[in-house]
């Protein structure tokens, strides 16, 4: 398999090759007040396709390789996951962009990474569950855990404001008003449900050890 032609790389190789090629060969062809103008653009032209390159480079250096070049498709996938996890972060901590606006995208950022799990889920193990008062929740992902948790709160109008800001230790919160921790540090990860912030950024166990506290913290029946 060829990567060169695949990798978009390579096409920007092949294309500023061709350009310059061409240019060259048409030049002697052009009128003599125009050909002036085109030799600037042929010396002009690749030192631009340089300065975006680095740019890019600098900016997104991911987009420079297609999926073949990844070793295996876990890296690709991690490589997804990171970038709507950045995408997630900034417009969570965003305040320019209306609070409904943030949630629904939001809802689409959680919905993408639950479906990224689902690709490399092979079996129950890895999800996390537990039973609320006899009724089963369960997801590939924090974030969606979390918010699978939160809507069965909502659903059955069990009030949990009376407990924001909750600690889960002596720097952090579970869940706050301004997506701040005690230390006053902003939530590395965090999904926005109803106005409030909720930091999804731990492991799966952490994650259900602490739902559990805040569970119990509102005297409701939980089975792990």
């Amino acid at each position: 398999m060829n990567h060169n032609k695949q990798n978009p790389l390579g096409i920007i190789a092949i294309f500023a090759s061709l350009a310059e090629v061409f240019g060259t060969v048409v030049l002697k062809f052009l009128p003599n007040n125009i050909q002036m103008i085109f030799v600037w653009f042929v010396i002009c032209f690749p030192v631009l396709i340089v300065l975006l390159f680095f740019f890019v480079l600098y900016k997104k250096p991911e987009n420079f390789y297609s999926p073949d070049y990844y070793k295996n498709d876990n890296n690709f996938l991690q490589a997804i996951r990171q970038k709507l996890n950045i995408l997630g972060n900034e417009v969570a901590n965003d305040s320019t962009v209306p609070q409904d606006i943030r949630e629904k995208v939001q809802q689409k950022i959680d919905l993408a990474q639950e479906q990224l799990s689902e690709i490399d889920i092979v079996n129950d193990e890895d999800k996390i569950s537990l039973i609320i008062d006899g009724f089963r929740i369960e997801a590939n992902t924090v974030k969606s855990f979390y918010r699978n948790v939160f809507d069965y709160l909502t659903a059955n109008d069990i009030e949990f404001e009376q407990l924001v800001p909750f600690k889960t230790g002596s720097k952090r919160y579970l869940i706050s008003k301004d997506g701040k921790h005690i230390s006053g540090r902003a939530f590395f990860a965090p999904i926005i449900y109803d106005g409030y912030y909720i930091e999804t950024h731990k492991s799966k166990i952490g994650a259900k050890s602490d739902i559990i506290k805040f569970l119990n913290a509102l005297s409701l029946k939980v089975e792990s």
